[in-house]
């Protein structure tokens, strides 16, 4: 759970880390949200099997999307702290990936860090996905039943209309 990177202080060496890990070193109270984010991910079994990147961008954005319904905050803030501004960007340059078999450009890419770009913004993407899904429903409980038993991942994506919103069709 990385329970060494949620438990940080003033006084915890950093100097032997890299960028990514440097960002994502947090304090002992941030620990709930990344625990609410695990336990997602334990009920996502039921959900398809699937190698492309919008799979994993969803599950992973899923995680932290009903993580902040949960605790009342995501676990990687610093992503949407980011994208703000930058999301017809971002959803632009995803989209010439989503249905590859691979996501080492947007899920566990610390290595790909930089000053001006974090890593691991396939969970940002998958968070609006999930969140666009979730605002358009009418009946909340049935919509966190459907992510949870998600078959069909790009049917999940046209009927949530992010692409609409990520496009620029709406307001964030």
């Amino acid at each position: 759970m990385g329970v060494d990177m949620q438990a940080a202080g003033d006084d915890t060496p950093t100097h032997e880390l890299n960028l990514w890990q440097k960002k994502n070193m947090l304090p002992f109270n941030n620990l709930k949200h990344v625990v609410a984010h695990e336990l997602v991910h334990v009920q996502q079994e039921n959900m398809a099997g699937d190698t492309t990147l919008l799979c994993h961008a969803i599950k992973e954005g899923m995680a932290d999307f009903l993580g902040e319904l949960i605790s009342g905050k995501t676990a990687n803030h610093r992503l949407h702290v980011w994208a703000a501004g930058n999301e017809r960007k971002v959803w632009e340059e995803f989209k010439k990936e989503m249905y590859l078999n691979r996501y080492h450009n947007w899920i566990a890419n610390s290595s790909q860090e930089t000053a001006d770009r974090p890593a691991d913004l396939g969970y940002w993407v998958g968070y609006q996905i999930c969140k666009a899904y979730f605002d358009r429903a009418a009946d909340k409980k049935k919509a966190v039943h459907d992510m949870l038993n998600i078959k069909d991942y790009k049917a999940f994506l046209t009927e949530s209309k992010a692409d609409e919103k990520l496009s620029g069709g709406s307001k964030f």
